[in-house]
Order: C-alpha cells, then sequence, then structure tokens
C-alpha cells in the first residue's frame, strides 16, 4: 500500500514538472540587459507589448539557452560612447559587446542622450547622434514595436470565413468599405479572433 502511495505521489510529480515545462515554451524569452527592478520590468513588457513574454534578466540564472530578443532599457550617454569606442568597462557593456561581437542584434528601448535634445549644445547633441549611427552599424539598433497587421477588404459583404482568413493571417484590424455589409457571425469572429473591424475606406 505504501509504494503504491509513492509510486502514485512520484508520477503527480513528473506529471507536473512535464506540464510547466511545456506551458512555458510557448512563452518568447527575453532577456533585458540591466539588473532586475519592477520600474525595468514594466517598462519593457509595456514597450514590448505581449503578453506571452517572460523576461530574464542580467546575472540571473536563467534555464533557457535561446532568448528570441535581447533588450536594453536605458542606453546612458556614459555606456552609448564606450560602446561606440568598442570597449566596455562593465557587466552591462560587457554583455553588449560580447553579443554583437558573437553577431546577435541588441535593441535599446530608450536613449538617455534624446532627453536632451532641447538643452545639450548642437555638437555634443550630434556626436551622440552619430554615435547611435555607429552602434547601429555594430548590430544594435532602436526598438521599434511590432506593427499591427492590418486587412482592407473591399467587398460589400464580410462573411465568418472573411474574419477567419484573417485571423489566421495574424491581423488585428479590419478596414473595409463604409457600405459593407457584415454578417452577425463575422462580428462575433471578430470578438472571438479580437479583431476590430472599422468601415473607413
Amino acid at each position: 500500500m505504501d509504494s503504491d502511495i509513492l509510486i502514485k505521489t512520484i508520477v503527480e510529480r513528473v506529471l507536473s514538472e512535464l506540464q510547466k515545462d511545456s506551458s512555458g515554451s510557448n512563452k518568447t524569452h527575453v532577456m533585458v540587459l540591466s539588473a532586475y527592478s519592477k520600474l525595468v520590468e514594466e517598462q519593457t513588457l509595456k514597450c514590448l507589448n505581449a503578453n506571452d513574454v517572460e523576461l530574464h534578466f542580467l546575472g540571473d540564472s536563467h534555464p533557457v539557452n535561446e532568448m528570441a530578443r535581447y533588450v536594453i532599457p536605458q542606453l546612458s550617454c556614459g555606456d552609448m560612447a564606450e560602446l561606440a569606442s568598442g570597449q566596455a568597462k562593465g557587466p552591462m557593456t560587457e554583455a553588449v559587446l560580447q553579443l554583437l561581437l558573437e553577431g546577435t542584434a541588441v535593441e535599446v528601448l530608450d536613449y538617455e542622450y534624446k532627453a536632451y535634445e532641447n538643452t545639450a549644445a548642437p555638437g555634443l547633441y550630434k556626436l551622440y547622434m552619430q554615435h547611435e549611427s555607429t552602434l547601429s552599424s555594430f548590430g544594435l539598433t532602436s526598438f521599434k514595436p511590432e506593427s499591427k497587421p492590418i486587412a482592407r477588404c473591399w467587398q460589400k459583404l464580410i462573411a465568418e470565413k472573411d474574419v477567419e482568413q484573417a485571423a489566421h493571417a495574424g491581423v488585428k484590424e479590419m478596414h473595409v468599405i463604409k457600405e459593407s455589409v457584415i454578417t452577425p457571425l463575422a462580428m462575433e469572429q471578430a470578438k472571438l479572433s479580437q479583431i476590430n473591424i472599422y468601415k473607413n475606406l
């Protein structure tokens, strides 16, 4: 009897671990090249605008071998000048330089120097713009949010199958002609697929 309970407990634990692994496998793993802070976490998730993202931070131990993206929340003026000259003197810049040398793209969510556009001397501001261009040639680029895929439909009748096709293509907005008739099933499918339909063509 005791061995049956032991076997059952082991099987339940193994199944639980397997479910954890399979549920985490659908997440996009992103390495944030910064120490953890709640503010950095919130800002990064807001920029990435995705629910299925798992963030990892510099210095954390993480079980994932490959990251989908590498991001720097904010690149300071000092770190920017350092990297533009091919140097690295801290953990973050060393990690970035190593990634760039390996040919891995790194994205910057915000450049500190841009906050001084209205106050910095023109020559100094231009220097940092040149640093940004240099870093871009190394593979360190400004973060560009993924644009929402849009579908434009010119037919007068929008049916459920039209919305289903748009959903399969990853569309989040459908723009249709003002005279379009949208069937109730199409409207229901749009709600299920989280697609907004606009009559604006």
